[in-house]
């Protein structure tokens, strides 16, 4: 071999297009695509869809609005836009984001948080930036402490009239709402397609009451204790079931925990997936033995139940329960329901999941401590 061809630059393998893709989509650090970029031409073509196609817009996005504007082609590869709200925005940076946005057609997934409210941002602002948007949205998220007074209705009317191919909607919201005003109905033909739907306490569930392929919902209760009420108008769609009860706007006289799983079980009795986050301080008193045992009593009703995710507030009891304990607690939920195959449990000690062997074992699994995670909810499979 010449002293030339061993000093050469080595060459990329000729691969087929779709194993490179393959490959490149188990790059999740973007400096890493970065430098896949500057190895070679082929490289470049491959990983560039990469680099843009998911974004995280914060601080200073003036650069990331500039570089769309400017080159229509690495527009078109964004599909996903996460925007969350910075100190170190200036005047204008929203109205720019928007403008960038409008330039993104194939965009799919737009999720927008400001849970502090510092923004600023009226509901007119997110109206003008989806009724202008050139792109057909599958998924929107839209997390913002207030919005001014402005109606509920004619926000997430105008949200689903515009974007008619939306499967998932948050809609984690605080509102005021016009009591003059008769309930919110969300007719049937805007988003017809929705599986997937979050709300808080501000929308009423009765809201999406007609006819919908609605597969996993997600509620989160702050202030009041009937949206569980009313789940009994997606029962003959809704597969999985996620309540988040935050304890900060809740005090003693809150429902208790096994009334909030009585009143799930009576009107979802064929649930898939279930998760239970209850940070009441009403669910403080669930850690006495018989105490226990009524309140697992409570899942009895469900028919069909395969996936426990149960975390209940226990911070103030002087109790720890052993691993040990955990496991005839998982043994015991499996025995009262004999449909659940695994169990995840952030309660009264280590956090743990069990799952339910073909021989009907059950046992640890550590490595499924995914389920505990807020979002998996989203993702667990309903079949």
């Amino acid at each position: 071999m010449s002293a030339e061809a061993s000093l050469a630059a080595p060459r990329v393998p000729q691969l087929p297009v779709e194993l490179y893709d393959l490959i490149l989509s188990f790059v999740q650090d973007k400096s890493d695509l970065c430098r896949l970029c500057l190895a070679s031409r082929v490289l470049q073509q491959r990983a560039t869809p990469f680099l843009y196609s998911i974004v995280h817009i914060s601080d200073h996005p003036q650069a990331w609005c500039a570089t769309v504007n400017s080159n229509p082609h690495i527009a078109g590869m964004v599909h996903t836009v996460a925007i969350v709200y910075s100190r170190s925005w200036i005047l204008g940076d929203f109205q720019r984001i928007c403008g960038a946005l409008n330039r993104v057609v194939n965009l799919r997934d737009l999720a927008v948080s400001d849970p502090l409210g510092r923004a600023g941002l009226t509901a007119d602002d997110y109206l003008t930036l989806l009724r202008q948007s050139t792109f057909r949205l599958r998924r929107f998220q839209v997390y913002v402490h207030h919005f001014g007074g402005y109606v509920e209705r004619e926000l997430a009317l105008s949200i689903l009239e515009s974007q008619p191919q939306l499967c998932e909607l948050s809609f984690m919201i605080s509102i005021i709402t016009d009591p003059h005003l008769p309930l919110l109905t969300i007719p049937s033909h805007l988003a017809p397609r929705l599986i997937s739907l979050e709300l808080n306490d501000d929308i009423s569930l009765k809201a999406f009451a007609s006819p919908r392929p609605l597969l996993r919902l997600r509620q989160r209760m702050v202030r009041h204790g009937d949206c569980i009420d009313h789940l009994y108008t997606l029962s003959t769609s809704l597969q999985s079931y996620a309540l988040h009860r935050d304890w900060d706007g809740y005090d003693r006289t809150a429902i208790p925990a096994e009334t909030v799983v009585r009143r799930i079980a009576s009107q979802l009795p064929d649930l898939l997936f279930l998760s239970i986050v209850d940070d009441a301080l009403a669910s403080y008193g669930v850690y006495d033995p018989q105490d226990l045992y009524n309140f697992l009593l409570t899942f009895s009703p469900f028919r069909k139940l395969h996936t426990l995710v149960l975390d209940v507030a226990n911070r103030r009891s002087p109790q720890r329960r052993t691993e040990t304990d955990c496991l005839q607690v998982a043994k015991l939920l499996m025995q009262i329901c004999p449909s659940l195959r695994r169990v995840a449990m952030a309660v009264w000690g280590p956090s743990s999941c069990y799952v339910r062997t073909p021989n009907g074992v059950v046992e640890d699994l550590t490595a499924a401590k995914y389920l505990l995670h807020p979002e998996y909810w989203r993702f667990v499979p309903l079949t």
